[in-house]
């Protein structure tokens, strides 16, 4: 284990990465989710949302495909 001043390089290197993506993916969530819109991106969310569901299926499907962890690779 290589160490620098007490401690572990690898520790902060590891602590680096993870602080550029978290920053990374707070610029791009600030850059798509800005207040500028959000009330119009709320409204077509809810629109889809309420919108007629044109799958027919029993609950049970329903139930087995929103549990099922594994659908998106089938």
């Amino acid at each position: 284990m290589v160490q620098a001043g007490g401690q572990n390089i690898n520790a902060l290197l590891a602590q680096m990465i993870t602080e550029t993506r978290e920053s990374k993916l707070d610029k791009l969530k600030r850059e798509k989710f800005a207040p500028a819109g959000k009330a119009e991106r709320v409204n077509r969310s809810l629109a889809a949302l309420r919108q007629r569901q044109p799958i027919i299926l029993d609950s049970a499907t329903w139930k087995w495909i929103a549990e099922d962890p594994d659908i998106e690779d089938q």
